[in-house]
């Protein structure tokens, strides 16, 4: 029921007609944090536990009255302790990236202050990655570039004149290229190159699992 609803809701955002939210020409500034933890046990029967967090800042320019056109800069970790790969491990691994992007948002009025939209982007991150032993040498190191195209979901509350607090699903939709690059230091020294290009939903899973918040100035 709720992949059918939010399918629904997704078909609705980029066909709506909406009353006046912003002035032509104004300026919205935000930001949205988002963070998720996992524990599971891997198939060699260890306990693994992964985090996966970001941080976005936003500046946008309302072409109209109810759509919002700007850039986003982001900055995104994934950590994962007892990390097999390589014919390595355990490691601790991290891999920190900045990114930046673009995106097309649409407003409707709920009523009562509330508003929902949709919006999609576009974006590049760039990351690093290392994984270290238990002794704190690094094993493993590398790069990840990456390319995507998303569709998110949200709903705001307008708490002032200027002020917005938001909602939403991140990455609802979500079409990614990637290249990874990378280096372990054991006998004998190797390096391997990947790609990869996948699309991703959390319709498939428990997307009211994966939610963000952030927050909107108009001025």
């Amino acid at each position: 029921m709720t992949r059918i609803l939010l399918s629904g809701l997704f078909t609705f955002f980029f066909t709506l007609i909406a009353s006046a939210q912003f002035n032509k020409g104004a300026v919205l500034l935000g930001g949205g944090l988002f963070y998720n933890n996992n524990n599971f046990d891997d198939f060699n029967g260890y306990n693994r536990h992964s985090s996966n967090g970001s941080f976005v800042i936003s500046a946008g320019k309302a072409i109209n009255e109810k759509t919002v056109f700007g850039i986003n800069l982001n900055y995104s970790s994934f950590s994962i302790d007892n990390y097999y790969n390589y014919n390595v491990g355990p490691l601790k691994y991290k891999s920190p990236g900045y990114g930046i992007g673009i995106f097309y948002r649409k407003y409707k009025d709920l009523g009562k202050e509330f508003y929902l939209f949709g919006e999609a982007g576009a974006g590049y991150i760039g990351a690093t990655q290392s994984g270290k032993n238990d002794a704190g040498n690094e094993i493993l190191s590398g790069h990840i570039n990456s390319g995507n195209i998303y569709l998110m979901p949200g709903i705001a509350y307008r708490i002032s004149k200027i002020f917005f607090l938001e909602l939403t699903i991140p990455n609802l939709f979500n079409v990614q290229y990637t290249s990874i690059n990378t280096d372990v230091q054991q006998t004998p020294h190797y390096s391997d190159k990947g790609s990869s290009f996948y699309f991703n939903t959390s319709l498939s899973s428990y997307p009211l699992n994966n939610l963000a918040i952030g927050f909107r100035l108009v001025l």
